[in-house]
C-alpha cells in the first residue's frame, strides 16, 4: 500500500531500476513491520480475552452457588408465601360467597314455597262433595 503511494509520486524510468527496488524493498519491509505490529497486537488482544473469559467463568461459578442458595433457601419461603397468598385469594372469595349466602337461602326458600304449593294446593273453599271430587275451585263455583 504505501510502495503503491511511494511509485505514484515518482516517474521510475528503466534507468532506475536501483530507485525502484530501494522503494520495493522499504515498502516491503514496512509492510512486514506494519504485519507484525498487527499480530503484536492480535495476540496481546487474545491474551485479554483469555483473561475476560477465566473471569467469566469464575462469575459463572460464583453466580451458579448463588443459584444453589437461592434454590435451597429462597425457594421455600417463595413457596410458602404463594400457598399463603392462596390461602388468603380462598378466604377472600369465600367472604364473598358468604355475603352472598343470605340472598340464595331467600331465594331457595321462594322455590321451595311455590313448589310445596305447586305439590299441595290448598283445598278448595267448598262444602260440596261432589265438587270437591271433579277438583272444582272457590271461583268455578
Amino acid at each position: 500500500m504505501n510502495f503503491m503511494k511511494k511509485m505514484s509520486s515518482q516517474v521510475v524510468t528503466g534507468t532506475d531500476k536501483a530507485k525502484w527496488r530501494t522503494a520495493v524493498n522499504e515498502s516491503v519491509s514496512e509492510d512486514v513491520a506494519w504485519r507484525s505490529e498487527i499480530n503484536t497486537r492480535l495476540d496481546a488482544l487474545d491474551n485479554e480475552l483469555m483473561v475476560l473469559m477465566t473471569t467469566f467463568d469464575g462469575i459463572d461459578a460464583k453466580l451458579a452457588v448463588v443459584s444453589e442458595t437461592i434454590d435451597e433457601r429462597v425457594a421455600p419461603a417463595l413457596d410458602a408465601h404463594d400457598a399463603q397468598r392462596t390461602a388468603i385469594s380462598l378466604s377472600n372469595h369465600q367472604c364473598t360467597y358468604l355475603a352472598q349466602l343470605p340472598d340464595l337461602i331467600a331465594d331457595c326458600n321462594a322455590v321451595i314455597a311455590e313448589y310445596k304449593l305447586f305439590k299441595n294446593p290448598p283445598p278448595p273453599e267448598t262444602d260440596d262433595p261432589y265438587a270437591l271430587l271433579l277438583g272444582a275451585t272457590p271461583d268455578l263455583i
